[in-house]
Parts: structure tokens; sequence; C-alpha cells
């Protein structure tokens, strides 16, 4: 998000291109605005997303911040969707048709998990407003496993013999559905076995296993992200591309360079300030 926040402070969209060569239009307003709204609130339903978790926020007392907090959420999580929708309509990903695809599947989910949980909230069906919530977090949390994801499969030298720099590789299409399909059967899997609930039944019915596999997963997570943070996030907070970025940035030039593809538009890449 900072990567790209920063091209509004110092007006330099050619940073976008670093991570899509096309991602900018210089005659497309409405498609960058669309893209900007979606970076913008995706970030946003991360954060009041995780907020959310708190129960101190549940609480009798603090119910008004629950609340407004959650109309927030539900927002701009509508508002991410329609934003990654009309922008897959309008210009289409750069993994093609297959991206496409799971991708606004991707975005029907979270519209569909925020108007569920808006609706069962106002109709104080507070179970179902529970699960649906919790379907909305996981589809909030996708977009950064994705990249975490990414990340552990791409090691420090983004390199892969089964990913393609434009995303149409054998492990970029199972990708396009693995980084959110699984979450929404976590999901599932833990309302139905009680696990949401921690009456002392149900605590007897927790599998040992999946706790375990859960915390595994948590300390390997904390960890790629933590290597993350130094490879690209921290750079890209204060507009940079950071190692990992640039490193992508040069397999592509020189993959272009090799295959002699045509760009739509003259493009200097000397413009990016890495």
């Amino acid at each position: 998000m900072g990567f790209f926040l920063w091209s509004y402070v110092d007006g330099n969209f050619y940073r976008w291109k670093v991570i899509q060569e096309e991602l900018h239009h210089t005659d497309k307003p409405w498609s960058n605005a669309a893209m900007s709204l979606h970076l913008a609130t995706s970030t946003i339903i991360l954060v009041l997303g995780s907020a959310q978790l708190l129960p101190q926020l549940r609480k009798a007392t603090n119910s008004w911040i629950h609340r407004w907090i959650g109309r927030l959420y539900v927002v701009c999580s509508i508002l991410t969707s329609i934003g990654g929708i009309y922008y897959i309509i309008a210009e289409g990903c750069i993994g093609g048709f297959d991206m496409d695809v799971a991708f606004f599947m991707y975005g029907i989910a979270i519209l569909v998990s925020a108007v569920q949980t808006w609706s069962h909230a106002r109709q104080k069906s507070w179970e179902q407003h529970k699960l649906w919530s919790w379907r909305l977090y996981s589809m909030a949390l996708a977009s950064w496993l994705y990249r975490i994801e990414y990340g552990i499969l791409l090691g420090p030298d983004a390199i892969h013999p089964l990913h393609e720099l434009n995303f149409t590789g054998p492990m970029d299409k199972v990708m396009n559905w693995f980084f959110f399909v699984p979450n929404l059967f976590v999901v599932e899997y833990i309302w139905r076995h009680g696990i949401h609930n921690n009456s002392t039944s149900n605590k007897r019915k927790r599998p040992a296993v999946s706790l375990v596999v859960l915390k595994v997963v948590t300390v390997v997570v904390l960890i790629v992200t933590v290597i993350a943070s130094y490879l690209t996030w921290v750079p890209n907070a204060i507009g940079r591309a950071g190692p990992w970025l640039e490193t992508r940035l040069r397999l592509r030039l020189e993959q272009q360079q090799q295959q002699g593809i045509k760009r739509n538009e003259p493009f200097d890449w000397t413009k990016v300030d890495l």
C-alpha cells in the first residue's frame, strides 16, 4: 500500500509499473481510481477486521465502538470489492482469463460476506452475523496471505520453476484460487466443530492436531512476515521498491528483452525511484 500511496505524494506513478507494467493507465482515470480505491480500502479492512477480534470491543460498555468500526468495516469491504471488480472488467488481470475469473469470484465473495454480515446484524441474528463476519475476515486476510504464500514459494530470489513473471505458470494458476478458497473451508471447519464456542463441553471437542497445526502455521506466517517486511513492505512504506521487487523488475526487463515484448505505450524505467 505504501508503495502506491507514495506515488500520490510525489506524483511518480511509474512506481505502479514496478508491480505490474500496465497497472497505471495515463488515459484511463476511472481504472486508476478503481485500483486506488481497491488498494486503500483493502488495507483498511485488514486493520479494522483485526480490531473487531478484540474481546474488549464487544463488551457491553464498548459495544458502540464495535458497531461503528463494524459499519466502516462493511462499507470499506464493499468498496474494495467494487473497485477490484470494476478494474477486472475494465482492464483484466496480469495473469489473463484464469486470474480474471478467480479474482472476480474473490471480489464477489467479499461483497456477499460484507452484505450478509451487515444484514444479519440488522436482523439481530447474532450467530449468523458472527459466522459471516468470520468469512469476511478470512477474505480480508486472503490478500495478505496471497503475498505471504508467494513470498514462501518464490523465496528471496523471487524465482520458481513453475512461476511466470506474468503469473501464467502452473503454480500461478493454482494460487489464483488457493489464496482464498481454503480460508472459507477453515472457517466452516472451525464453526462446525464448535471451536468458536468457549464452553467446557466444546473445549473437549477441539482437535488437538488442528490446534498444533494452527500454532505452527502462525509461527511460520510470523517469520515470513518479518522477512517480507525487510525485503518488500518496509521499503515500500517509504516509496522504495526493496530488494525483492527490484529483483523481479530486473528479471522482467531481461525476459521482455529476450522475448521482444512490445509495450502499449512508451515507458522509461529510469523514472522508477528504486
